[in-house]
């Protein structure tokens, strides 16, 4: 046995010599179980098995049982058969109840897709209940945060280089350009998190928006305990407290209030990353089996820093920043992370991108679709 191989003392799984994580998650570097790389969405795929092999087991048992009675009349055949369907119904529940909103959103996202499959032919007062519903919504929200929670955890560290071939990164910015810049609609999350600082203080912003270009935004804003949203069509925005308090008749305010954050959650901003100076080192890497352009800039210029960030109160004196760009593999952006060094203090700000063109619809509360 090759001994640069590494040995888990986990699980006794022999791993290559350039993992840095075991399948089980025991990891290397720390020494300790961390979590396992392995995709959710294999495990999804297992959990979903499992509740097949389930109910054709308790379909199987119900067969067996009809036959036992009525051939065997055999009463310690038939309580033995009678415990096995017992417990194999109860196992299907509580696998049920375990991924309960995982089949409810499936079940959602099927009669999301049916209902625009039969919009020709549906009643028009039918359609406009579905629409006013906000079922449409629900299922991209349900669809990206499955996908934002996998990107979460994207970073140098846990993607896996491959040298497939040479990326030429002024090559790479200029096709990010072009497929991102007739985007029709995505979601989006960012995250502003003070990870060191001098006088202990954590903060903590994030926020979440789903957008229909060119000026149609959802927005929802949480920093620290407080929580906000809006819906923003061009010059006006509606907000959700003033809807809940007033009603549907609440009058919209002007969008400049709002006009900082909504700027953040725009991806036009980053177009201007070709402008830059070229980054340190690009490459291709793979992480849960999808493959990423990956772009590093090791000091970025302040006034870009803050034009990035749209942060225009935040101190840039005696700040270096880094920044590290992931793009999918039609090239269009995933991942943009932000660290900010200033003095004894540390600051992160990442923002994914995701569902491109995906039929996302934003209506004004007063519109009755």
């Amino acid at each position: 046995m090759d001994p640069s191989h590494k040995h888990c003392p986990n699980c006794r799984l022999t791993n290559p010599p350039s993992a840095e994580r075991c399948d089980c998650g025991y990891d290397f570097t720390t020494g300790r179980p961390e979590g396992s790389f392995l995709s959710s969405s294999i495990l999804s795929k297992a959990s979903t098995a499992s509740i097949i092999v389930l109910l054709l087991g308790y379909v199987a048992s119900t067969i067996v049982l009809r036959v036992g009675v009525s051939a065997f009349k055999n009463f310690l055949t038939v309580g033995l058969l009678v415990i096995c369907g017992i417990t194999l119904v109860a196992w299907l529940l509580y696998q049920f109840a375990r991924h309960r909103r995982t089949v409810v959103m499936y079940v959602i996202a099927a009669l999301d897709q049916t209902i625009r499959t039969l919009q020709p032919v549906l009643p028009v007062s039918t359609y406009l209940a579905f629409k006013r519903a906000g079922i449409s919504i629900q299922v991209c929200e349900w669809r990206g945060e499955r996908v934002f929670n996998q990107l979460v955890s994207l970073t140098e560290k846990s993607s896996e280089v491959r040298h497939l071939r040479e990326v030429k990164a002024e090559e790479c910015l200029k096709r990010f350009i072009q497929h991102t810049s007739g985007v029709q609609s995505y979601l989006t999350l960012a995250t502003f998190v003070k990870t060191a600082c001098r006088d202990n203080k954590p903060y903590e912003a994030r926020f979440w928006a789903a957008v229909v270009r060119p000026d149609r935004l959802l927005v929802r804003q949480t920093v620290g305990q407080d929580f906000d949203e809006w819906v923003t069509i061009g010059n006006s925005t509606w907000e959700s407290l003033a809807l809940m308090l007033v009603g549907p008749g609440a009058r919209e305010t002007p969008s400049e209030f709002r006009a900082p954050v909504n700027n953040r959650m725009l991806i036009g901003r980053f177009f201007e990353l070709p402008r830059l100076a070229p980054p340190a080192r690009a490459s291709i890497c793979r992480f849960r089996h999808r493959r990423f352009s990956h772009l590093v800039w090791n000091d970025l210029d302040p006034d870009v820093t803050r034009r990035l960030l749209v942060w225009n109160e935040l101190p840039m004196d005696e700040v270096s920043a880094r920044m590290h760009v992931w793009l999918w593999s039609d090239d269009t952006l995933a991942k943009v992370q932000i660290t900010l060094f200033q003095n004894a203090s540390t600051f992160e700000f990442n923002q994914l991108f995701v569902l491109y063109n995906h039929p996302i619809e934003i209506h004004a509360p007063q519109s009755p679709v």
